[in-house]
């Protein structure tokens, strides 16, 4: 069709009119079961008295279900075909069986992770229709997926031209904390609390319900995650230009604490707003005068949570220059990740989790400013062997003088 932009059209297309006759169907069948007193096609009684005791009519029910339906059938559609487009075939299938797996789990009952987590918000007016709060965050949640397709589709079609577009590195970690916040939020059910025990509940870490851990470990470690890319362009042939292009290993690592230092700042800001944005997208409205520790608590969400992303960064540098190779990236990955799952005291000086509010802070000032004083000392140490990891490896080596000398 000339471009990948109209394939996705006459895909989207052929997709709605698919959609909107399967809707209809299920929709037409649903009411005639609601009629008839029977359960039929999952639409049956039970969710038409839902629907009744939400007070929505059936003229209103049937449209909103089959938009619902189409939404949800259109971008699983388009999300395939993209997957197909600009990664491979064995992506698509493999993207098809996790959304069949999540559909299946989620209407057993398998993930208790809040309504937002279950396939039956995305697809059944009855859900909505009984928990009206949802609402806004599945509009949302499908803004979000059919910008994220459509942003896809025109990266890989300028790709195809030899004009390719690349999004900010800061937009895929800030968009990620934003679902996270969110999805946490109604988890959590904290708009029902003032902002303040709204974020102190969402960022406890692994002092809280395996849920909060969860946030804080794709918060934190997943952020370094995604630096592990930026990181790689210190090996290979790539490290050669840019070692020429600052002169030497200490003009590149100060290169590469100025890149990340703007990146972390961005994601941390980014982080502190998602969370004002999902509770007051859930339905919070208490931004009642802080507590006497509404000081610390945003010292922590700010200061402190910069200093422990940089820290991890450093980790990741220090150990890819040192052993030269990216693996080591992944392998530092793992123990940070394995070390951020227990519960650390903060007055220990182990400069993990000092971001999250349940490790930090019940010991009030103190403590949150050791545990920033800490981070600070270990990640100017980390980038300090960054700097000096030749010289690291020429040491090492020498040690084994049958594998010769190592390059600079």
């Amino acid at each position: 069709m000339g471009s990948y932009i109209m394939l996705l059209k006459g895909v989207a297309l052929r997709a709605l009119w698919l959609a909107i006759l399967l809707a209809g169907v299920v929709s037409a069948s649903s009411a005639l079961a609601a009629q008839l007193g029977s359960s039929l096609l999952g639409m049956g009684s039970d969710a038409m008295r839902r629907i009744t005791a939400a007070g929505l009519p059936l003229s209103v029910a049937l449209p909103a279900q089959i938009a619902l339906v189409c939404c949800f059938l259109i971008a699983l559609r388009l999300a395939v075909e993209v997957l197909a487009m600009t990664f491979s075939y064995g992506a698509a299938v493999a993207a098809g069986i996790v959304i069949w797996v999540w559909g299946a789990l989620s209407v057993n009952g398998a993930i208790p992770l809040g309504p937002l987590a279950q396939i039956e918000t995305y697809t059944t007016i009855g859900q909505l229709a009984r928990l009206p709060d949802l609402i806004v965050p599945v509009c949302v949640t499908y803004v979000l997926v059919f910008a994220a397709l459509a942003l896809s589709t025109v990266a890989a079609d300028r790709s195809a031209r030899q004009r390719p577009l690349e999004p900010p590195e800061w937009l895929a970690p800030c968009l990620g904390a934003f679902v996270v916040i969110l999805f946490a939020t109604y988890s959590l059910g904290t708009a029902s609390v003032d902002v303040f025990t709204h974020a102190v509940t969402v960022f406890a870490g692994a002092r809280g319900t395996p849920l909060q851990v969860l946030i804080e470990l794709v918060l934190v470690v997943g952020y370094a995650f995604l630096a592990l890319f930026r990181l790689e362009g210190l090996l290979g042939a790539r490290a050669s230009i840019t070692l020429i292009r600052h002169g030497s290993r200490r003009g590149q690592i100060l290169a590469v604490v100025g890149r990340e230092s703007r990146q972390a700042a961005v994601f941390v800001v980014a982080v502190l707003l998602s969370a004002v944005g999902a509770y007051v997208i859930t339905g919070g409205r208490d931004f009642s005068p802080p507590p006497e520790t509404g000081w610390l608590l945003l010292f922590v969400l700010t200061v402190t949570q910069f200093l422990q992303v940089m820290f991890y960064v450093a980790c990741l540098t220090a150990a890819m220059l040192i052993v030269d190779a990216p693996l080591a990236g992944l392998v530092t990955i793992g123990v940070l990740a394995a070390l951020a799952l227990l519960p650390i005291p903060a007055w220990t000086p182990i400069p993990i989790q000092r971001s999250a509010t349940g490790s930090v802070l019940p010991g009030g000032g103190p403590e949150v400013l050791i545990s920033a004083a800490v981070l600070m000392a270990c990640t100017v140490v980390m980038f300090t062997i960054a700097a000096l990891s030749s010289q690291i490896r020429r040491a090492a080596r020498s040690l084994s003088p049958e594998q010769g000398a190592v390059p600079v």
